[in-house]
This record gives structure tokens, sequence and C-alpha cells, in this order.
């Protein structure tokens, strides 16, 4: 993931490279999170927006390497807001407004192993943590969030989950985790794309079929038209074609 944020709010974007802050203006490095402890790869850079302060934070897993912790957040100076876990290969995380007041809640999935073939990727000894995104307070989920992708399809600035990455199945979940439908399919990009409320899902089949599923009846309230319109939403949208990026705006 390299997600484009303005994170000091001064107008200016900045991208972050793993842990790394760089101007895209000038080129000059703001900061590098934990610069003295870690010197691994972390998969995972994911901005979140506190948005009662305005201010940004960005959740990180770590892949390799020996260094803890493994799962963090930092806060828009660098500086570490609190860590978790001691070992192992953090592969994937995402952050989505899964709070009953549209907190976010941020994921985390430590596997085993991983093996990739013509079939695509598959992980072993698959383990899953669940964390307030602001406080570092594990948060019980009832349900797996494994290869999941944050969605608003109704409209109500709260987020619904699409398992359509990886060894996903398909399935589509509200934010309580109960089944409410199935795309069948891959997802190759989730956000509001057409002029249509709600955030719509591009899906793509073995045939070469390729489907754009949307809620017929999503109504898109104000925190959701906030959401669209955010500098961070349209410049992300521009990066959901590389790497892991698609799930970069489930942090606002």
């Amino acid at each position: 993931m390299c997600p484009v944020v303005d994170i000091d709010n001064d107008g200016s974007d900045e991208i972050l490279w793993g842990e790394r802050c760089v101007s895209l203006e000038t080129g000059e490095e703001l900061f590098c999170a934990d610069r003295d402890s870690y010197r691994g790869h972390s998969d995972v850079i994911a901005p979140i927006l506190d948005r009662k302060a305005n201010r940004w934070y960005f959740h990180t897993c770590r892949e390799s390497g020996g260094f803890k912790p493994r799962v963090a957040v930092f806060d828009d100076q660098g500086q570490r807001v609190w860590g978790d876990l001691d070992s192992g290969h953090m592969d994937m995380g995402r952050a989505a407004r899964l709070g009953p007041l549209g907190e976010h809640v941020s994921m985390a999935i430590r596997i085993g192993a991983k093996s990739a073939g013509p079939k695509g990727f598959f992980r072993e000894s698959v383990e899953e943590f669940t964390y307030e995104s602001l406080t570092g307070k594990k948060v019980k989920l009832d349900f797996s969030t494994f290869c999941t992708l944050p969605v608003d399809l109704n409209g109500d600035g709260l987020h619904e989950l699409v398992r359509g990455v990886a060894e996903g199945n398909g399935e589509l979940l509200d934010r309580t985790g109960r089944v409410i439908g199935t795309i069948g399919g891959s997802v190759a990009m989730v956000s509001k794309f057409m002029d249509h409320p709600g955030e719509q899902i591009l899906c793509y089949y073995p045939d070469g079929t390729i489907r754009i599923w949307a809620d017929k009846n999503a109504k898109d309230g104000e925190t959701a038209k906030w959401r669209y319109g955010h500098p961070f939403y349209k410049a992300n949208q521009r990066l959901t074609a590389t790497g892991y990026n698609m799930v970069n705006l489930g942090g606002l």
C-alpha cells in the first residue's frame, strides 16, 4: 500500500511509503516511524482520520523481521500511539467504520505460511486480531474479517464488508457479520464510481465477465457525502489499481 494523504493538513499531499512519510511537493521526508527500532517490510499502511479532531493516524501491519510490535498505530508526527503482538508474519490488515457510532476498527491477519500458484494465493494458520483504531483496545467481533474489503453500499456512512479478495467467497456482510448477499466473484474496485447512491463494487469472474454491484435502495447520508467529497477519497480512488490500495478508503 502507498496511500496519498495530507497528513499534516497543510494543503499539500504526502505519500506513505511503508512507514516513511514523504512530501510529494518537495520530496522531503517528514518522518520515519520507529526509525531506530524497526528495519522490516510493512505491507499494510492504512491512514485513519479522527474526524472530531481532524487529525490523521495510520495503522500498520509488519510482515518481515523479528522486531516488535507487529501491529501498530502512529499519529501524524510518526509517533507510536499503540502497538500489539511480539511476533509473526502480519499479512493483511485494514480499517473500517464498524463501531456502533461509526468508530473505526482496525483488523490485522497473522499467517503461518502462504503459497501462490495459477489458482491464486493460499494462506495457512490464519489468526485474526481486531482493535479500536485510535486506542488499541481489543474488539471482539463475532465473525471473520478474513479476505474482506470495506464498502458503504447503502450510503449510511458505515461500512459493509465484501469477502472479495484472495481466498474470499464473495459474501457480502453487514457490520455485525450478518450475510446479506453474495457477488460470487473477485473484486477489482470498491468506491463511489457511478452516479448512484452508495458505493459500488466492480467484480470480475473466471469466464471474463465484469459486473458492477450496487444497492438499488441506497440513499446517501451526510457522512457518506462528506466522505465522497474529501480530497483523500478522490486521491486514493486513483490508486486502487495498484497493490493493496483498494482498502485505503476504509480509514475515512
